[in-house]
């Protein structure tokens, strides 16, 4: 029959006693003589770990306890380091959220972007003026994040009906919403640098994309930017690991991602290269023909499905192409004649700088010289 230490009876006495105090908060009572709720969560949260810990230890010493978890974590070091940088990514991100709003000017962009949802939730219409104002499903996040950010304002009494409720309260909802896609890039990144090379570059990827001034930057505003580079950066990810697998079920899914990725943002087409490449070069040759198709289904389906404009509207999707182009002047990037010097200037003065851009850049030449074929998947979006 199994003991039951003096410890083990006070941490446990301790678990009832602070799960005890949280009901008490959850029903209202102890407001003046009880911890906080979360501090009390937090607590009973804590006091669990301890009594695991005791548990997994009883019948052995405490060294013995200590190696068989470095031997635990030793196993699952990739995924550990990638989990703390992701959480590290998103307190970055959330850190002093909102405090600029009402303060400075957001943008056009992103004021655009904003009032289009408002007035969808005001008239139940969706606008599609311009392409900013239905980026396919990147809307539907800030409707979710919108209709979670009007819920908490009525409970709190901030506003009495919709059109009372302040601008600024959508706002933060959607630098919420950019920050937990800049958050979620950042895992993707990863597992990218993971499948193209190993571990320890992959934790390295996340971590730079963690701590990218420009990322931080897009985390942070109310636009497709962060929604666009997470479906892109999800689409090759799964796209090189349908390469190795030849699975059709990644097939249709890097598809899916790509065509969801479209329609956030046109520009965003070019990521159905690496995704076919991988359908059609796949290692496992007996399944190229169906995971081709599988992805090209995945692609179509999924843009038509995100963004219904495309296809219902099109003299007006094909107006706004135009309209694009057409605000383009000679100051703008896309308008100088060697566009691609832009990228570079931006990746080396803003996102990891030089050193790593040129280190980057000889790596790449190594693997392709190589006859890499991943990396020449990775670098078709790019290169076109």
């Amino acid at each position: 029959m199994k003991t039951t230490s003096m410890t083990e009876r006070v941490i446990w006495a301790a678990q009832v006693a602070a799960a005890s105090a949280m009901l008490l908060r959850i029903g209202g009572y102890g407001a003046g003589w009880l911890p906080s709720l979360p501090l009390c969560v937090l607590l009973l949260a804590m006091l669990m770990s301890v009594g695991w810990f005791l548990r997994i230890s009883a019948g052995g010493d405490w060294h013995e306890t200590i190696q068989r978890l470095l031997a635990w974590a030793e196993d699952r070091w990739f995924w550990l380091g990638l989990a703390a940088v992701v959480v590290f990514a998103l307190a970055v991100r959330l850190y002093g959220i909102g405090d600029e709003l009402g303060h400075i000017d957001v943008g056009i962009d992103q004021r655009r972007l904003t009032t289009s949802v408002v007035h969808f939730f005001q008239t139940g219409e969706l606008q599609h003026t311009t392409v900013e104002h239905y980026p396919g499903i990147h809307f539907w996040f800030l409707a979710a994040g919108f209709s979670f950010a009007y819920l908490s304002g009525l409970m709190a009494g901030l506003a009495a009906n919709l059109n009372s409720m302040p601008a600024e309260i959508f706002a933060l909802a959607g630098q919420v919403v950019s920050a937990l896609q800049g958050t979620a890039t950042v895992l993707l990144t990863g597992l990218l640098g993971y499948r193209l090379v190993g571990r320890r570059v992959g934790l390295l990827a996340a971590f730079l994309m963690a701590i990218s001034p420009l990322s931080l930057e897009l985390s942070v505003q109310v636009r497709n930017d962060a929604s666009q580079v997470m479906f892109v950066t999800a689409a090759v990810v799964v796209a090189l690991g349908n390469y190795r697998s030849g699975r059709g079920l990644e097939a249709f899914v890097a598809g899916a991602l790509a065509g969801l990725a479209t329609g956030i943002k046109y520009s965003s087409l070019f990521v159905v290269i690496p995704v076919f490449l991988a359908a059609a070069t796949s290692e496992e040759k007996e399944r190229r023909g169906p995971s081709l198709a599988l992805a090209s289904a995945g692609f179509v389906a999924a843009l038509a499905l995100s963004n219904h404009f495309l296809w219902a509207d099109i003299p007006n999707f094909l107006r706004q192409l135009s309209d694009q182009i057409g605000i383009t002047d000679e100051s703008h990037w896309a308008a100088q004649a060697n566009p691609a010097a832009f990228h570079v200037f931006v990746l080396a003065r803003q996102v990891v700088g030089w050193p790593l851009m040129v280190v980057a850049a000889g790596i790449s030449a190594l693997r392709l010289a190589a006859g890499k074929w991943r990396w020449w998947m990775f670098l078709s979006f790019p290169l076109t």
